[in-house]
């Protein structure tokens, strides 16, 4: 029997993996109008949004999910920005289904 802590039910997953799905698109028709990183990013502000994270028990799969995707939102390098010139970065749908496949 597996734990559902660590392994939610099939209906749960398939909740987690459609509500995942709804915000890889929200990524995609919202990154246009997002920074292509945001300048004033501190590791103060990254620790304090990380500081409810103390894994001393479970935490609702969704929420956790919500605050994962606003976390890459708020302080990553949206490398399929049309505004980034990077090298060396994959962007487009091909990093999001690679990353989304290895779990």
């Amino acid at each position: 029997m597996s734990d559902p802590v660590l392994l939610p039910n099939s209906d749960e997953r398939r909740l987690l993996l459609a509500r995942a799905a709804e915000l890889v698109e929200a990524v995609f028709a919202g990154q246009p109008d997002w920074p292509v990183v945001d300048a004033g990013i501190t590791s103060e502000a990254v620790r304090a949004r990380l500081e409810a994270y103390d894994f001393d028990g479970p935490r609702d799969g969704r929420a956790v999910l919500e605050d994962v995707f606003g976390l890459l939102r708020d302080f990553g390098l949206h490398v399929g920005h049309p505004g980034y010139y990077g090298l060396f970065n994959p962007a487009g749908a091909g990093r999001v289904c690679s990353d989304y496949s290895a779990y």
